[in-house]
């Protein structure tokens, strides 16, 4: 014959057991309590682990969307940037060369060249916009003038 303890394991899994704990009887609560061991070492671990794992992961993803966000803003700063110019070189009259507009303080590191070059027809020019960040080609524009 067995006990009701034993009974009571037996019919109840173990998050049921941590509720029917608090509806039992004292006496009866000591006997289930003590039966629970609680989490083991390796259990412990494992979770640790698997945390560790998501938290490096959620970091990777961080750092690789705080790059995207700099290449962005390095590109959309460049193409302000060559568009003034490309606007600037347009309000100038027709000439052989150009020298682009002054770059604000605000825009440190960043440089522009205008390239020009004739076409066949002495009347249209090739402009050529070149923005740059600490020396890298961030984008290049082009355009023509008419004389």
């Amino acid at each position: 014959m067995t006990s009701n303890r034993q009974r009571t394991q037996d019919l109840v899994s173990r998050g049921q057991r941590i509720l029917l704990y608090f509806a039992l009887p004292r006496r009866r609560r000591y006997y289930l309590a003590r039966d629970e061991k609680g989490y083991s070492l390796i259990e412990v671990v494992i979770s640790l682990a698997l945390l560790g794992l998501i938290g490096v992961g959620i970091l990777n993803i961080m750092s690789i969307a705080s790059r995207a966000t700099f290449v962005i803003d390095e590109r959309q700063t460049a193409d302000n940037l060559a568009e003034t110019q490309m606007e600037y070189v347009k309000s100038q009259g027709y000439a052989s060369s150009y020298t682009p507009a002054p770059i604000p303080a605000i825009y440190a590191g960043y440089t522009v060249t205008v390239d020009v070059s004739p076409l066949q027809d002495s009347n249209i020019q090739k402009i050529t916009v070149t923005a740059r960040h600490q020396d890298k080609v961030v984008i290049e524009l082009e355009g023509y003038k008419v004389r």
